[in-house]
């Protein structure tokens, strides 16, 4: 079993996240009327971060966690459209990564 993680609290003031893009799910694609949203969000005009968010039929607002297959295949598109707009507005995204294996051993 894996150990729990412990992370400092740090307070959150909403009044300095920043929304600077939302895409929604059509109403009635996924079971429960449930909508996902992919944002663009900036806190305190720090660097824009993507957030996957839920919203239930009662207007309850959740942090996306585990998802069906249905549900992955719906938002992957929105996820895409977020980076595209993240790269047009602030450059492109570098990835500067190693191999997690040694070729040589392949």
């Amino acid at each position: 079993m894996y150990g729990k993680t412990k992370f400092k609290n740090s307070k959150f003031d909403e009044s300095l996240d920043e929304e600077l893009w939302a895409e929604r799910t059509e109403p009635g694609i996924l079971p429960r009327d449930n909508i996902l949203v992919v944002q663009i969000l900036s806190y305190n005009k720090g660097v824009p971060k993507i957030q996957f968010g839920r919203e239930m039929p009662t207007g309850e607002r959740l942090k996306l966690g585990r998802m069906t297959a249905l549900e992955m295949k719906v938002i992957l598109p929105l996820i895409g459209k977020a980076v595209q707009k993240i790269e047009e507005e602030f450059g492109q995204i570098e990835v500067k990564s190693k191999p997690i294996w040694n070729e040589e051993k392949l």
